[in-house]
């Protein structure tokens, strides 16, 4: 109880951050950022947060933080020029308690809100979804040409001579 309570107070999230390098509207769940002095192995060792982690990977920021069209608003050039070719420690995990599901994403080291600096530390990204009547719809997601797959299958289609149409060969990605 006291190691959550200390996790919890040493942690500050702020919405500038979740504006930075979230989406603005996502589709399912919400989203909160996070970020405490703790370093990266600090963070995952504290068991109270009943987290499952993966290992620890080295990447470029701009792989780190996603693409700003779909997750943020920052500014891609002036991120990459913040880190200049230094790789970041980033760590996803998930836990699920009974209709509620996270997701996190830690980095370290991560940048303040201006992009001016790298400050020692984890930023912690948390999507949540609860999931009110124990399910949860499946979201069509956009491809790239701009139509909707709806994760039906026509078996008809797929079964014609048209097998290397790239339109057949579509998959579902959640």
């Amino acid at each position: 109880m006291i190691a959550k309570f200390f996790m919890a107070a040493a942690l500050t999230c702020d919405p500038a951050w979740a504006a930075l390098f979230t989406p603005l509207h996502p589709r399912l769940g919400h989203y909160e950022v996070c970020v405490t002095a703790n370093t990266l192995p600090g963070v995952m060792a504290d068991s109270s947060l009943g987290l499952n982690y993966g290992t620890v990977e080295r990447l470029e920021a701009l792989d780190a933080f996603g693409p700003s069209s779909s997750s943020g608003s920052y500014d891609r050039p002036r991120l990459s020029r913040l880190y200049n070719g230094r790789r970041l420690d980033v760590v996803r995990g998930w836990k699920q308690t009974g209709d509620r599901f996270e997701s996190v994403t830690l980095l370290s080291p991560y940048p303040n809100q201006e992009l001016t600096a790298l400050l020692p530390g984890t930023m912690i990204i948390r999507w949540t979804l609860v999931q009110s009547d124990g399910t949860a719809e499946a979201v069509p997601y956009r491809v790239n040409d701009n139509r909707v797959n709806d994760n039906r299958v026509n078996d008809n289609r797929m079964n014609d001579n048209r097998m290397n149409d790239n339109r057949v060969n579509d998959r579902v990605q959640w």
